[in-house]
């Protein structure tokens, strides 16, 4: 398959119920220099579901748009669990989308092609190359906006990480 010309890819961390997903790419070194902060104190603050945030941990993300001046918490946190609105969008798109793309797919003969391993192999990459297409889409009809992290990462701030 042809190189994209804007690659990124999405980082995460666990503990507990909770995962902190963060997109980077290789053009900006910003978002990886992120990952040399304290991250689980973060998770400890979502645990505790406090606003009273130590003074170290505040200091340690402020920079990177973390928290509102009153010190609350401003990164998203969304909720995947199957009664989440936004979860269950996600599912019933793609409960329409999975039946016409394996259709219309021709699964075998990319699997051949490419010379992957098994059905779900080529399933996997072949849907991540629709959703990359459906990406650029979105950005082509300004839809959504690339964040500034990526757009114009020789300008990009450490706040911009929020984006």
């Amino acid at each position: 398959m042809p190189k994209r010309t804007f690659q990124c890819g999405t980082n995460s961390l666990l503990s507990g119920e909770y995962r902190f997903s963060i997109n980077w790419s290789e053009v900006e070194d910003i978002t990886h220099k992120l990952f040399d902060n304290n991250i689980n104190a973060l998770f400890q603050l979502l645990a505790n579901r406090s606003n009273i945030i130590n003074e170290k941990i505040f200091e340690e993300f402020s920079a990177y748009g973390f928290f509102a001046k009153a010190s609350s918490l401003t990164i998203l946190v969304i909720n995947e669990k199957e009664i989440n609105t936004l979860c269950q969008l996600s599912n019933a798109n793609i409960d329409k989308l999975l039946p016409a793309f394996m259709a219309k797919g021709n699964i075998e003969t990319l699997k051949t092609l490419y010379q992957l391993y098994d059905v779900s192999e080529t399933v996997a990459i072949f849907y991540h190359e629709v959703m990359w297409d459906l990406m650029d889409l979105l950005l082509k009809n300004q839809v959504i906006q690339m964040p500034t992290v990526f757009q114009f990462p020789d300008k990009a701030q450490p706040m911009d990480v929020a984006d």
